[in-house]
């Protein structure tokens, strides 16, 4: 029923001269003046009445929403044609059994691969068959345990060490590892530091599926940083496993996550930014304690004891204690950069007290062990990641062994390499330096290979080696004894394979030796033998001591003879003399294995992805090429040593008897019969490496499998929904007529859907494609074929309720309004063609800046030249230079992309530190005060300070803003005082949750719980979510303390309580920023009521034109603010400011310190008020601080049609007029909520969806561009989840008021 409300008076219809102060209480009496007309009114009842608004304003809103479920259908089709995807093989690799000098003809598409074996499955019946044959692996085992040191964010310019910068301008993370530099110095040949090169995107979980499985993870992975499933396809560290190898895990708790099948496990929370210290620490305790037992135990062998597992030494056997494979991660690095960024003491403290670690660890290793330290990725200047900026990408790269050299590439002189005259280098050839060689033909060969698409050199880059961190897996691989995963992708590091290899008696032609003896087989504890062969020893072998130790002595005299007598034989481990390869010889042989493993894998995935085999057709004519080369080289007589084998029997030549692999003294003078020259083992070399990086070039490039048809489905589904959204919305703010039923439209879900059951679209479009592998399923076809049978539906309704109805008469707009729709729609249809420019979408941040201001000088112009009243045109020129003024200081806050050249950053105390500035706290302080005090103004102007506005406007707002103030408060001391004392710094978790117990429940459930003007019955709570807005119409209490007659004002107090809550999890610039965009949005709310104003009076003035009777009496102007509205068509003035709403929403997502990069995400706020990580709020909270921007304007949507519509009403015949304005959406429930409801249509459903059209078409139409992943596929992510988001927070709002007010 209705109620009225007291306090209309006859008197209160006095006109003022006082602008939009003078009307305020003419608006209270007119809504008193239309709810007695309407009560009284013979044609329906008030339950009636009240009934028949509910009901309309459910139908719209249940519209809304199949709107938005439309543009979430086309956003799936898009996304599932769009985001990257690759096609996952099971498949297990394998390795090659022998030296490829032996076996030159490789069956091109099916070595190197066991078709069908699932690369997790292996049960341990299947390990040990696998640990059994081990012995197939070629190259052989160098190394029988990995000490795997991963430092999150480790960047390389954090571990290499430049001496020339002077100590008073050094940054604080240069120059903080000298014990990693002076074994670098020291030890050249046993440690090697490269740029490890990361792949985008640069997040952790997705680096370490890279550094364990060799593949591109995609961008569309990213996703997962938070929680990523078990790893499904073949890596390396399945392969230790199958083995019987151990693998541990210590620190981030992602291993467990991918691994969970991990020997032991560590586990500690990776997200916990604000701490530096606590994950480390625990990672030492476990990582010291497993080496320091593994040195004991080595010592007490020596002793000839056993190990002593008293004080806290495990026994032997135990999983941890007994690893091959032991990885530590440490997170202190990347915790550093997120909070402080890398130039802070404490990012040069942490990286001081790791290079302590690491040289403990490196002297706590044994022989047998290769230690490999790295970052997963860098850090930007601001110390984030997950974009594709150099920094972000060059991560340090540490490789090390105590006693056995990783390389001759570094020194001493290759005594194989025989000079010609003919082979292209001078007659000194024997005694050049091996170095020289490595770098004067195999890095500068690599360098001179100029392959197109590579975005950084293969080579050397500003003169330091780089090597990408997917090489690391096929590298590990080999000098592990194990096969190369099966999707690897990554080239061997040339380095740590340019060393003498030795050749088993087995694998020389002819030797009868049986090759399942070979040394590398792991024994029971899978460990492998150290002897170089497990063969029948000769008789010159010598038999173990009673110890189980060979005696030196023999073997090293019979070394230091076969030295002598021929210079590339060696004894081997079981006295018998075995035939050496030069360190070329064995580049070129495993860069083949290398080359052979990626061409099988490419052949496999081509097999199962048509458009695969066509990209990829380039690199087998490559790999061809290469294999030429090399049967070339093999037929014509491959050199082991000083020898070869002989053509005509392939026996072995060089020295070793074909038949017991005695030393043959009778050749050890003879001579090649010819030499392989250096220029030919470097070419195939080269072209070997020509292919692998190429196929890796192109794989960047075609990994994204983009499935176009799906894509344009998707567009079509979202353009489409536009086009019924403006049919709806026109519905609804121009005629009377029906609605589409909702019944109808499920009706045509279910027959579209239907159509797409028998799969179509896929048997036209992809004939031949395998069903299993093609991206397009039964569903995609059923979601499509429903959403366009909806959309047909809506439309067709829409046309057919248009014919049949009588469209609303509305008068032509004054001109001092009649230029807002054309400007509204040309300067959004700008905005919108900007992302068709990769030049404007890197700049979007300036470009947005630039638009709003274009808004505020052109009304401000119109207002100039078209409004007649002083009073009025001031007014609009006053709130249009505080818009221009509020844009500018909005803009004064960014941060920059590592693609804009010219960008100076300020959202931080500096560009290279996430430390928060101590003038932004000032700022903040500042800020919100001005805030509030602009909100409190709007509300005086509005309406009467009274009831809920005065206590929002002088008791809620103020305290929530003020609790957000001192929290980050608190946490800007604590950043620039670490020293500050714990039981301070933890007052800031007690504001917090203070904030929330008062803001977040308290403050919205006393909005919504005031005395509503119309009475709604209990409800399903599905129809009290869908009738939210009808609910928030006349807050106001009974009595003279109301708020007005429209629910304007009431929801402007509801809006600025999401404000408040918004703001808390935004730093204080991003606090800063959010107060000026809330002022604008209060600014631009004004500037509508005096437009309205101002459109009053031109009609006042033009009705004094014709009515010469009441010239005299309307002389004074008093009766223009009472002319009536409600015939005007104010579309316009509506999509303008619409317009204008979405875009001081997109300036605030920049202004706040984001960009459309992954590595603007602020994850520090995910933590506000929280000690520890919430798997549930912590993502939440970063999600309100990512997109706070857009959600405040999505929630402040309904503000526009609601302030027009009070606006638009006089207060003189409102209570009669029939033709209401065209923003108010109907008759009967007085226009408040149809009018939200309709202005929510406009925003998501037109003009929001129209930019993330923008997005999404201009993405997948530079889908192969080069920049495609930098520019146009980020924009499309970020500004679609910000559509949902906005979206979301809106509904939430309205379910909220709709639960509370029951």
């Amino acid at each position: 029923m209705l109620r009225r409300q007291a306090g209309g008076t006859s008197d209160s219809r006095k006109r003022s001269d006082n602008g939009v102060e003078g009307r305020a209480g003419q608006r209270a009496e007119a809504a008193g003046t239309e709810r007695r007309s309407l009560s009284k009114s013979p044609k329906r009842t008030a339950p009636a009445s009240a009934a028949a608004a509910r009901g309309g304003a459910l139908h719209l809103a249940a519209l809304l929403l199949v709107v938005f479920g439309l543009q979430a259908a086309g956003l799936f089709l898009f996304k599932e044609g769009y985001l990257v995807t690759r096609l996952v093989l099971t498949t297990t690799g394998q390795c090659p059994a022998s030296p490829p000098w032996l076996d030159a003809a490789v069956a091109t598409g099916s070595a190197g691969a066991s078709a069908g074996s699932d690369a997790t499955g292996s049960t341990p019946a299947s390990r040990s068959a696998e640990a059994a044959s081990s012995a197939a692996c070629w190259p052989r085992a160098r190394f029988s345990k990995l000490l795997f040191v991963l430092i999150d964010a480790m960047r390389f310019d954090f571990m290499s060490y430049n001496a020339s910068v002077p100590m008073d301008q050094t940054p604080h993370y240069i120059n903080k590892m000298p014990r990693l530099d002076k074994r670098l110095r020291t030890r050249p040949a046993h440690a090697l530091l490269f740029r490890g090169l990361a792949d985008a995107p640069t997040t952790t979980l997705q680096r370490l599926m890279a550094l364990t499985t060799g593949s591109l993870p995609t961008l569309v992975d990213a996703g997962s940083n938070f929680g990523g499933k078990a790893i499904g396809e073949d890596n390396l560290i399945a392969h230790m496993q199958r083995r019987g190898r151990s693998v541990v895990a210590v620190g981030d708790d992602t291993w467990e996550g991918l691994f969970p099948a991990l020997n032991a496990s560590y586990a500690y929370p990776s997200f916990v930014v604000w701490d530096l210290h606590s994950v480390d620490r625990a990672v030492m305790s476990h990582l010291f304690p497993i080496l320091e037992h593994g040195a004991a135990q080595r010592q007490q062998q020596r002793a000839g004891g056993s190990v002593n597992t008293d004080g806290g030494v495990a026994p032997s056997g135990n999983s941890t204690l007994d690893w091959s494979m032991l990885i530590a991660h440490f997170l202190g690095v990347d915790h550093a950069g997120h909070r402080y960024g890398p130039d802070h003491p404490a990012m040069g403290d942490k990286l001081a007290e790791l290079d302590a670690v690491v040289d403990r660890a490196l002297d706590l290793i044994d022989d047998d062990t290769l230690v490999v330290v790295l970052g997963d990725h860098g850090m930007d200047v601001k110390g984030d990641h997950g974009g594709d900026s150099d920094n972000e990408l060059d991560a340090g790269l540490f490789l090390y062994s105590k006693t056995r050299p990783l390389t001759d590439a570094v020194g001493g002189r290759d005594p194989t390499i025989g000079g010609s005259d003919d082979d292209g280098l001078s007659s000194a050839v024997d005694d050049e330096d091996l170095a020289a060689v490595f770098r004067r033909k195999v890095i500068a060969g690599i360098d001179a290979l100029g392959i197109d698409g590579a975005s950084h050199p293969f080579g050397l880059w500003e003169g330091h080696r780089t090597a990408t961190q997917i090489d690391l897996v096929p590298t590990l691989s080999m000098l592990m004894g194990l096969p190369t995963p099966f999707g690897s992708l990554g080239t061997i590091i040339p380095e740590l394979f340019f060393v003498q290899s030795e050749y088993a008696p087995g694998d020389i032609p002819g030797d009868s030796t049986s090759r399942s003896k070979r040394a590398d087989v792991a024994d029971a504890s899978g460990k492998p033998q150290a002897s170089a062969s497990v063969s029948a020893a000769p008789a010159a072998a010598e038999s173990p001591d009673a110890g189980g130790r060979q005696k030196p002595g023999r073997r090293a005299a019979l070394s230091a003879l076969a030295s002598w007598l021929w210079p590339k034989i060696a004894i081997g481990e079981a006295g018998r003399p075995v035939r050496m390869a030069s360190p070329l010889e064995t580049l070129v042989g495993a860069m083949r294995a290398n080359a052979a493993q990626i061409h099988t894998y490419v052949a496999e995935y081509s097999k199962r992805r048509g458009d695969a085999a066509a990209a990829f057709a380039g690199t087998q004519k490559l790999f061809d090429a290469a294999e030429a080369a090399f049967q070339r080289l093999a037929v014509g007589g491959v050199r082991i040593g000083k020898g070869r084998p002989g053509k005509s029997d392939g026996a072995a030549s060089g020295g070793v008897d074909s038949n017991d692999g005695s030393f043959d003294e009778a050749h050890a003078d003879a001579e090649p019969d010819e030499s392989s020259s250096v220029d030919e083992l470097v070419d195939v070399y080269l072209q070997y490496m020509r292919y692998t990086r190429t196929t890796l070039v192109m794989a960047r490039k075609i990994w994204a499998r983009f499935d176009t048809v799906l894509i344009v489905m998707g567009c079509t589904v979202i353009v489409l929904g536009i086009g019924a959204a403006v049919g709806v919305w026109l519905a609804a703010t121009r005629a009377d007529g029906p609605l589409p039923s909702l019944g109808m439209l499920a009706a045509s879900f279910a027959g579209g859907s239907l159509v797409g059951l028998p799969g179509v679209v896929r048997r036209v479009a992809y004939p031949d494609e395998d069903p299993v592998t093609l991206i397009m399923k039964t569903h995609h076809e059923m979601v499509f074929f429903g959403a366009v049978a909806v959309l047909v539906a809506m439309v067709v309704s829409v046309v057919r309720a248009a014919r049949r109805t009588t469209t609303k008469k509305t008068e032509a707009a004054p001109a001092c309004i009649a230029w807002s729709g054309t400007t509204g729609v040309v300067l959004f249809a700008l905005y919108v063609c900007c992302a068709g420019s990769d030049s404007f979408t890197i700049y979007e941040d300036h470009v947005v800046h630039h638009f709003v201001q274009a808004y505020a000088v052109v009304t401000a112009l119109r207002a100039m030249m078209q409004v007649a009243d002083t009073r009025l045109r001031r007014g609009i020129v006053a709130r249009m230079a505080g818009v221009f003024v509020l844009a500018r200081g909005v803009h004064a806050s960014s941060i920059c992309r590592g693609d804009q050249g010219y960008c100076t950053p300020s959202f931080n105390a500096s560009g290279e530190s996430s430390v928060t500035a101590p003038h932004a706290v000032v700022m903040l302080g500042a800020a919100i005060t001005a805030a509030v005090w602009l909100f409190v103004g709007v509300l005086r102007r509005r309406a009467r300070l009274a009831g809920l506005a005065r206590d929002v406007g002088l008791t809620v707002l103020p305290v929530g803003l003020f609790l957000s103030f001192v929290y980050w408060l608190l946490n800007t001391v604590e950043e620039h005082d670490p020293a500050m004392p714990e039981d301070l710094a933890n007052v800031k978790y007690v504001v917090a949750r203070l904030f929330w117990l008062l803001m977040i429940p308290g403050a919205a459930g006393y909005v919504l719980r005031n005395p509503a003007c119309v009475d709604v019955p209990r409800a399903p709570l599905l129809e009290r979510v869908l009738a939210a807005a009808s609910r928030l119409a006349g807050r106001a209490p009974a009595g003279s303390a109301g708020l007005g007659a429209t629910p304007a004002e009431s929801y402007l107090c509801l809006v600025a309580i999401v404000y408040a809550n918004l703001a808390v999890f935004q730093k204080p610039m991003g606090g800063v920023i959010m107060a000026l965009a809330f002022m604008q949005m209060l600014l631009v709310l004004e500037t509508m009521d005096l437009l309205v104003a101002a459109a009053r009076d031109e009609l006042a003035r033009g009705r004094l034109k014709t009515d010469a009777d009441g010239a005299t009496e309307t002389a004074g102007g008093g009766d223009r603010d009472g002319a009536d509205l409600g015939g005007v068509d104010l579309t316009g003035v509506q999509v303008l400011h619409t317009a204008v709403l979405l875009l001081i929403g997109q300036k605030a997502f920049f202004g706040t310190g984001h960009q459309n990069a992954l590595s603007s995400v602020q994850y520090e706020t995910g933590f506000v008020g929280l000690t520890d990580v919430d798997w549930v709020l912590s993502p939440t909270f970063v999600g309100l601080n990512t997109f706070g921007g857009p959600m405040l304007a999505g929630v402040a949507a309904p503000l526009v049609a609601l302030w027009l519509l009070g606006g638009a009403r006089s207060s003189s015949a409102s209570a009669s007029s029939s033709a209401p304005s065209s923003v108010a959406g109907g008759s009967g429930d007085r226009g408040g909520t149809r009018a939200a409801a309709t202005s929510l249509l406009l925003y998501f459903g037109c003009v929001s969806a129209t930019e993330m059209v923008s997005a999404t078409a201009f993405s997948a139409w530079f889908q192969k561009h080069s920049q495609s992943w930098r520019v146009w596929g980020p924009k499309f992510l970020f500004y679609d989840i910000g559509h949902v988001a906005a979206f979301a927070a809106a509904a939430v709002v309205l379910a909220v008021a709709a639960v509370l007010e029951q």
